[in-house]
């Protein structure tokens, strides 16, 4: 029984290591990929053109007027935490 266990934990150190192994841009040494830049389609999540204003998504037809604009969420939110201090007189 002993053996098996000594087995099994060799077993489970392998797969351990090749799990934590690093990705091959950390190895050589290279900087991370950069996030996309720009809005995108919360339907399709593809990236929205430079500049696009209207009030649906070009490639699926998402209707943008549905969302709340994460700026205002963002807001209510800061105003809900934010401590009110009686003003001296």
């Amino acid at each position: 029984m002993l053996q098996r266990v000594a087995l099994l934990e060799a077993r489970l150190l392998k797969v351990e290591d090749k799990v934590r192994k690093p990705t091959v841009r950390k190895t050589l040494g290279l900087p991370p990929l950069p996030k996309p830049q720009g809005r995108r389609c919360p339907g399709c999540t593809v990236p929205l053109p430079k500049g696009y204003r209207k009030p649906t998504c070009v490639w699926c037809g998402f209707v943008f007027a549905g969302l709340k604009l994460r700026d205002e969420v963002f807001a209510r939110a800061a105003k809900k935490r934010r401590v009110r201090t009686p003003r001296s007189a």
